[in-house]
């Protein structure tokens, strides 16, 4: 596996058709070269490894790792795939707090708080 992480890498994310993995080996291959991006600090081609491994518990910890760091835009990219309500509208709030109110809108609305969403966008973005 570690190989075929090697591969990937080098390749790049954009020119490897994954479909020519089995979903086990696609979500082993490419949540390694996640963690690979991860420790390199390409968190945008980290999130895009582990939206292809489907590693729907990963992106949520690295959100919220993102979150910690206030990387705020890259946490909304890592959590949104997840469907994750409550790290969803954590974010929101955390966003609103701090006047990313655009970010904050649409992490309300991938959570599924459409009244925080129309709050935002009719107190905040108009």
């Amino acid at each position: 596996m570690e190989n075929l992480a090697n591969w990937v890498i080098k390749k790049g994310l954009d020119k490897v058709d994954v479909s020519m993995f089995d979903e086990k080996m696609r979500k082993e291959v490419m949540t390694e070269v996640g963690e690979r991006f991860i420790r390199m600090e390409k968190r945008g081609e980290a999130i895009k490894a582990l939206i292809l491994a489907s590693n729907v518990d990963r992106l949520i910890s690295y959100g919220k790792e993102l979150m910690e760091l206030c990387d705020f835009g890259n946490a909304f990219l890592a959590l949104e795939p997840t469907a994750n309500r409550e790290q969803l509208v954590l974010l929101g709030t955390t966003c609103l707090g701090e006047g990313f109110y655009e970010l904050a809108f649409g992490c309300f609305k991938a959570g599924g708080d459409h009244e925080l969403a129309r709050f935002v966008e009719d107190n905040y973005m108009k």
